[in-house]
């Protein structure tokens, strides 16, 4: 994950030290630990340009980033996720339906 964090801030031309990618990757970890909405949509955001803000990274560089790296690792996991649904011959609603029961 540091790799593939550090990558992503290169690829932005957001040049940290090796310690503040540690920083954002710890901060962005423990984010998730925060009660938030599916997907932390705005937990995630928030943390991130809280934290790169603090190193020194302007407000709209760092917004930008945040929602592209989220959406990096969002959607795949969403995609793998239903073509596992797909595969197996499920639904969300029938996945609902057996934990109710």
């Amino acid at each position: 994950m540091g790799a593939s964090l550090f990558l992503s801030l290169l690829a932005f031309g957001i040049h940290l030290p090796f310690w503040g990618v540690g920083i954002l990757l710890v901060v962005l970890n423990l984010g998730g630990l925060i009660p938030s909405s599916p997907g932390s949509m705005g937990t995630y955001h928030w943390l991130a340009v809280t934290t790169l803000g603090a190193l020194g990274i302007a407000r709209t560089e760092a917004l930008s980033f945040a929602l592209i790296n989220h959406a990096l690792w969002y959607v795949p996991q969403v995609i793998a996720g239903l073509v596992i649904l797909w595969r197996a011959n499920l639904t969300a609603w029938s996945l609902g339906r057996d934990l109710r029961a």
